[in-house]
């Protein structure tokens, strides 16, 4: 290791223009992994539900953050996780990267955790 790497991260799931309910037609993916289980197998031309996507791919941005490596396999070993985070943080990232679309957090959700977690360990002010 000369020291000198960078981690680049990039092409995350097909950017959508949703209506107010988080639907719209999926015409095209990004790469799998970027891109929620729940619209992974789904015709093209047909309308989804994107709410869950936004929480996915953060989930899968912080792993690869934390982990300064991609997220290879949909089958999310939690214990791959070897940052040295509070507890809390491995516990926000396993609710982002639930599989089940329907347990997996949103994005607001997400959000608020994130926060409390920012103002109770690294917040100084």
């Amino acid at each position: 290791s000369s020291g000198n790497e960078r981690l680049v991260i990039s092409d995350f799931g097909e950017a959508q223009e949703c209506d107010a309910s988080h639907k719209a037609v999926l015409s095209k993916r990004g790469n799998r992994i970027h891109t929620a289980p729940e619209l992974r197998n789904v015709a093209n031309n047909t309308m989804v539900d994107f709410s869950k996507q936004y929480s996915w791919e953060l989930g899968t941005l912080l792993f690869e953050l934390c982990q300064t490596e991609p997220l290879f396999s949909t089958e999310i070993d939690h214990g791959l996780i070897t940052s040295t985070f509070p507890d809390v943080f491995h516990e926000i990232l396993f609710q982002l990267l639930t599989e089940n679309a329907e347990a997996r957090w949103d994005i607001e959700g997400a959000t608020e955790m994130l926060k409390t977690l920012w103002e109770d360990n690294f917040d100084q002010h």
